[in-house]
């Protein structure tokens, strides 16, 4: 009792920690400044001295990777959107419910063809995302377990300087056509480094502090397909043929996913949750980064909307691991406010709630003894195309975590088959076809 009582007492002042990989969470939020982690070692130094010798100076509550500073959030962006932003959400929630009047809808699809406000709109998506993000996995119904706090780290952006910016192509516009498609097939490989770079240096900044790191944002085989194409038309001042642009996607985003997995394997102590993706996209034929990469301690997620795959969520039976509520989840953004929206970006942070709590009931449980016990306390269903088959039970896999303080892992996760029963929805009146965000993508 005297141990167990130690135990707890030492989650409840330390609890866990999440590296939030994203566009920057708010700071000043009032409910996620309460979990933002706090570098003590520079809150206490000197002004411009990297006191702990990290690398990074004054980075207090984190750090901005893309324009090297310790502001991993921009509060100058205050009061730059205006209340038509969250009007655009509510409506397309009613529209997602398939709620909205007809005065809604044409306002709506009005909306739509404003193209100065849609050009805000992705603006005010990357201003929104790390807080909506980061507010899912602090949820706070689980606190009685210890506390859980993040590390903001401002990773998605177009950087204009440093380590961070993307290497632009040069062609050789000259030659046969073999040497110069050799030519960009090696400026793929230097763009991949630079992409493994970039992650890399972002992991190894959160690593000493962080449990599990969140990644909801990624690159589909299509977004892909324009990339290279956008190079190949540099070199050759043409589109490349359908199959030829395919080729060149699988190389460019199979070198990424083999690199991500080269990393993850570096940091063993570390559980990585990354979002599978809004395409509808069976992400074993069509490749998926950084989610297809595969290891024991990464976790794709897919979207559900209670017990089916939301209409715009990705899947794979080898690519994706299981899937979580993704639908119209309410979250904090910026200034206090809140929005609902959809998509994997919404699912992954909910598994990464589940991975800390879980790590918070049971400290000495491995990222491999965390995804095992998310992955074997899913509810299946056909509709979670997935390696489980299944949805996220957390109270099931809360349940298996603290019975795994006294049994083994095996023993705790099929008495906990045993003792949880399955989650409880409405029942659908028919499938909706849900809007859900793009992945913000890492470059």
């Amino acid at each position: 009792m005297k141990i167990l009582f130690l135990f707890l007492l030492s989650n409840s002042v330390f609890g866990s920690t999440l590296g939030l990989l994203d566009s920057g969470a708010d700071p000043n939020q009032i409910i996620l400044k309460k979990h933002l982690r706090i570098n003590k070692a520079e809150l206490r130094g000197i002004k411009s001295k990297d006191d702990d010798k990290n690398g990074y100076i004054d980075d207090i509550k984190g750090w901005n990777f893309i324009e090297e500073t310790p502001d991993a959030f921009n509060t100058k962006l205050y009061g730059e959107f205006e209340s038509v932003f969250y009007k655009y959400y509510k409506v397309r929630e009613k529209k997602a419910l398939e709620t909205w009047s007809s005065e809604e809808e044409s306002w709506y699809k009005e909306l739509r063809k404003d193209e100065d406000f849609l050009e805000k709109l992705k603006k005010f998506r990357s201003y929104i995302h790390g807080s909506h993000v980061a507010g899912i996995a602090m949820r706070r119904d689980h606190k009685k377990y210890g506390p859980l706090n993040f590390i903001n780290v401002k990773y998605l952006g177009k950087a204009e300087a440093g380590s961070a910016k993307e290497p632009d192509y040069s062609p050789l516009k000259k030659g046969s056509f073999n040497n110069r498609l050799n030519h960009l097939k090696k400026f793929i490989t230097k763009y991949n480094t630079w992409q493994e770079g970039k992650l890399k240096r972002a992991i190894s900044y959160v690593c000493q502090r962080a449990h599990v790191v969140n990644g909801s944002w990624g690159k589909s085989f299509k977004s892909s397909v324009k990339v290279v194409s956008g190079w190949y038309k540099e070199e050759f001042e043409s589109e490349p043929d359908e199959k030829v642009a395919e080729e060149l996607a699988d190389l460019f985003l199979s070198n990424l996913v083999k690199r991500t997995e080269k990393i993850t394997k570096k940091f063993p102590q570390i559980l990585f949750v990354f979002s599978a993706g809004n395409t509808k996209t069976d992400n074993d034929l069509y490749s998926h980064y950084p989610s297809n990469a595969r290891g024991h301690n990464i976790l794709a997620v897919g979207a559900a909307r209670d017990n089916e795959r939301t209409s715009s969520s990705n899947y794979g039976l080898k690519t994706v691991d299981l899937f979580a509520p993704g639908f119209l989840v309410k979250s904090h953004t910026p200034e206090g406010r809140t929005l609902r929206t959809t998509g994997t970006s919404q699912a992954a942070p909910a598994v990464s709630h589940a991975a800390l709590v879980i790590r918070n009931i049971n400290s000495s449980l491995s990222p491999k003894s965390i995804k095992t016990i998310l992955m074997k306390t899913v509810d299946q269903h056909d509709d979670f195309v997935s390696i489980s088959g299944g949805l996220l039970n957390l109270k099931r896999a809360i349940f298996a975590a603290k019975a795994s303080r006294n049994l083994s892992l095996e023993k705790a996760i099929n008495l906990s088959l045993k003792k949880v029963g399955q989650l409880s929805f409405p029942k659908a009146s028919k499938p909706l076809n849900t809007m859900d965000d793009s992945l913000p993508e890492a470059f």
